[in-house]
């Protein structure tokens, strides 16, 4: 059934595509114009619609390079309840994801000294972080491999172990945003969530189908799950005993790596899922915690994830939240085949070679 779908829709994938391909070849020839910033841009993106795990690789440049530069971060800001260019060095009070959404939201929590915006016309949210006096000295784009308004310098391409871009069509047919042959737009290309496990045979085999769209490089990835750290007062008196029950509540597109992570280390796991981007009301609480309370309370925790916990400390959930022993799960990306170096020297390299805009617009540190 599901075969058949994909093959009654392709006609409407090609569709699509096309339009997205004539999009793009409407800004390469200079017909619909593409700002070029004046300062080492970064753009993190994928092929598909979803999680890829954007979020971590983001940190993972973040912090790469903000012991050095001034770096900015630039968001659409997905499912906030504002419109336009919104800053977290402009909103000194009251920041939460419904101001800013909720990724942008955990990259505020991570990193307090950097600025944090998001916008939907992403020129423009450039525009704003140039102007600044704090302008920044290198920008981070979240998700903005389609927004071609802006021209990035550096275009990392993610795409998931167990949904690679080359065995997907495009949308409806599919989930690809746009047809697979523009992965030859991407500087490099992260395998991301690639299993631990992963033997020599299948990593060639996946580079292989890859290398069929684009001779880029190719990098395999994984999710390093640290311990888990307590968000509220109760979780910190309560610790983590041994044979406790496990809450498991998540509001991302595909948790199961989570759960399998989870379910590895616990004997009882308690799935509570929400769809992605979910914002959480005070209705969603009082049901976890009627959840919570018809367990044993002094053997039950809640785990959650970063993003879910950058929605849970908004200041109209933290009565209710602050009864439940909850907490987060912090993950890092790691590189596997001991492509860390080589990954680090592309986005490095690339910096060093554009930095001295920086110098001109005194925003390197």
């Amino acid at each position: 059934m599901k075969t058949l779908r994909k093959i009654l829709l392709f006609p409407l994938g090609l569709i699509w595509g096309g339009f997205s391909y004539l999009r793009r070849r409407l800004y390469e020839k200079g017909w619909k114009k593409s700002l070029k910033p004046s300062v080492p841009t970064i753009c993190v993106g994928n092929l598909a619609m979803g999680g890829t795990g954007k979020t971590p690789h983001v940190e993972y440049i973040v912090r790469l390079l903000s012991e050095k530069y001034k770096v900015a971060i630039l968001s659409r800001g997905y499912k906030r309840k504002t419109k336009g260019f919104v800053s977290t060095f402009q909103t000194i009070e009251n920041i939460d994801a419904r101001l800013i959404g909720d990724e942008p939201m955990q990259y505020f929590l991570k990193f307090p000294k950097a600025e944090i915006a998001v916008c939907e016309d992403r020129a423009q949210g450039i525009r704003h972080l140039l102007s600044t006096p704090h302008a920044p000295g290198i920008i981070v784009l979240d998700d903005a491999f389609q927004h071609l308004k802006v021209s990035a310098g550096l275009n990392i391409l993610l795409t998931e172990f167990s949904t690679l871009f080359t065995e997907d069509n495009v949308f409806p047919a599919g989930n690809l945003r746009e047809f697979r042959s523009n992965a030859q737009k991407a500087s490099c290309i992260v395998i991301t969530k690639t299993p631990e496990s992963i033997v020599a045979e299948d990593k060639e085999e996946l580079i292989r189908k890859i290398r069929h769209y684009t001779q880029t490089p190719i990098f395999f990835s994984k999710y390093h799950y640290l311990s888990p750290v307590p968000l509220t007062n109760k979780a910190k008196m309560l610790g983590i005993k041994k044979d406790v029950t496990v809450l498991l509540l998540t509001g991302i597109a595909h948790p199961q790596p989570l759960i399998e992570q989870i379910k590895s280390q616990y004997s009882r796991v308690e799935l509570i899922r929400f769809p992605d981007h979910h914002a959480y009301t005070e209705r969603d609480m009082e049901i976890i915690y009627q959840k919570y309370c018809l367990k044993n309370p002094e053997q039950t925790i809640v785990f959650t994830t970063e993003k879910d916990a950058s929605k849970l400390v908004a200041i109209q959930l933290k009565k209710i939240v602050s009864l439940l022993p909850i907490f987060m799960i912090p993950i890092e990306v790691e590189f596997l085949f001991d492509q860390k170096d080589n990954f680090n020297k592309i986005i490095q390299d690339y910096v060093r070679e554009n930095e001295r805009n920086s110098f001109v617009l005194g925003t390197k540190n």
